[in-house]
């Protein structure tokens, strides 16, 4: 299951946990995949309200649809183990409900990868 959750959620769930934040809270305990982080721009712009979160989102797809073939590849694998049962866990800040990049990637990844949304748990 492709699951996404603030870092506080975190030990609710077994599997792969990754960071998809530009930080993580200290001791960094996941390996971070940087390249699903939002750009530093559309962070601060979304915080300091220069950016809607409409622009934010556009921007951010355009990102994502950027990515490399190491990146798309990388992906592509976490894919075949959602599909095989595991659970792979993209982590950030917000809270639950909160808009939030890793929603915005979450559905990204499904429409890519054709992952079925059975498979998905967006908290």
């Amino acid at each position: 299951m492709l699951i996404t959750c603030s870092f506080f959620e975190a030990p609710k769930y077994e599997g792969e946990k990754y960071s998809i934040a530009n930080s993580q809270p200290k001791p960094e305990l996941y390996p971070v995949k940087l390249y699903l982080s939002p750009a530093w721009e559309l962070v601060c712009g979304l915080k300091n309200k220069f950016l809607t979160e409409e622009v934010f989102t556009k921007r951010y797809i355009q990102q994502l649809n950027n990515l490399g073939v190491y990146a798309v590849k990388d992906l592509q694998k976490q894919c075949d183990k959602i599909v095989e049962g595991h659970n792979i866990i993209y982590l950030c800040w917000e809270a639950a409900g909160e808009f939030c990049h890793r929603y915005i990637m979450a559905h990204w990844f499904q429409e890519k990868f054709n992952l079925d949304p059975k498979l998905m748990l967006l908290r």
